[in-house]
């Protein structure tokens, strides 16, 4: 046992690092315009593994660098026009703030543009929390949002065809993937479903309880996140991601001591699922939406995030319940498991607050 939760730690502490796995370049393709073009933006510190750098890579080293990294933006973006691939030519490349790259590209293909191919694979090679958010804007003035991601590295669009429902189940599909890849947010989750298998001894009433636990979570977070999307109120980001963290500690050592009773469990996602709700805000500002379809994108976004978690509880609950009829499981994996993760909270909450 002693062995196992060593393993657990040291797995939880790398996947710590990636508590909220968010870096985001923005494209943009531009349809609506006489010629074609692609805009891409992202920070250059992306580029310290491609240029084999021991620091963050300054301006004067990424010009220096141009031709390398223009080849290695035209290998990674490609887009074909049915079965031929289109050419990216070079149109603008500048630093801006000495910390993001700007750069342009005219979309050069043999025939009209009818049957759109887009693959993207910007950075995944070698971090697979990368993302980039797309924009295309095709005539009159559509605009419509794509994610590409490790797992999405690719989208097949007939320009002809309505493409209303893409931006909700994008982002329902981002949604799930970021409280997926989002450790902390699980933790949270598991660190209430511990406890709440202990309260009955049937699992339809578990069930039940664990359902008022979810909803009290959903309906706070829902709250926040609509109210920052939308720019009612928008808490610094570094303050909302220690207090996230701070919100796994507290819970895992309610678990230990039960500051709050197990049969409160509700009470404690309700009010630490407000400060969740900006976290997942945090995700969706960094992809800096510019879509019409704005509103459409926040709540699939939402959506998704609701699937992710009760495909969570789905997975992890069953096996809760049975472990929870061993003595053990009060006695020591309880208390164990809390322990672990109040310090990997704790590593978070130090880390985030201090912006180490």
């Amino acid at each position: 046992m002693k062995r196992i939760l060593f393993s657990l730690f040291l797995f939880f502490t790398f996947v710590s690092l990636r508590a909220h796995p968010l870096n985001t370049s923005n494209i943009e393709i531009y349809l609506n315009k006489p010629q074609a073009t692609l805009s891409l933006r992202f920070y250059i510190f992306n580029l310290k593994p491609l240029l084999m750098l021991q620091g963050d890579p300054t301006e004067a080293i990424v010009i220096k660098h141009k031709s390398e990294v223009l080849h290695y933006i035209q290998k990674n973006i490609r887009i074909k026009n049915g079965a031929d691939r289109c050419r990216l030519t070079p149109l603008l490349f500048r630093i801006e703030e000495e910390i993001a790259l700007q750069s342009e590209f005219q979309i050069v293909c043999r025939e009209a543009i009818e049957n759109l191919s887009i693959n993207y694979s910007l950075f995944f090679e070698v971090d697979k929390t990368q993302e980039g958010v797309m924009q295309l804007l095709t005539p009159p003035n559509d605009e419509k949002l794509f994610i590409f991601s490790p797992h999405q590295k690719e989208y097949h669009l007939k320009l002809d065809a309505p493409l209303k429902e893409l931006d909700f189940q994008n982002f329902i599909i981002e949604g799930i993937w970021h409280i997926w890849e989002g450790i902390d947010h699980i933790l949270f989750l598991l660190m209430l479903l511990l406890p709440s298998v202990l309260l009955h001894n049937s699992y339809r009433e578990t069930l039940l309880e664990v359902l008022k636990v979810v909803t009290a979570f959903t309906l706070s977070h829902s709250l926040t996140l609509l109210l920052s999307m939308f720019g009612v109120l928008n808490p610094p980001e570094q303050i909302i991601e220690t207090l996230i963290a701070l919100s796994v500690l507290f819970t895992a050592l309610n678990n230990i001591y039960p500051f709050i009773s197990y049969r409160r469990e509700w009470l404690i996602a309700f009010l630490f699922g407000f400060i969740h709700g900006f976290g997942f805000a945090n995700a969706m500002h960094q992809m800096q939406l510019k879509s019409s379809n704005f509103v459409s994108a926040v709540f699939g976004f939402n959506f998704g995030v609701e699937i992710g978690q009760v495909v969570i509880v789905a997975l992890v609950l069953p096996l809760l319940f049975t472990l929870s009829t061993k003595k053990i499981y009060q006695s020591l994996i309880l208390p164990a498991l809390s322990l672990v993760v109040a310090a990997i909270a704790l590593f978070w909450a130090i880390k985030r607050a201090f912006g180490i």
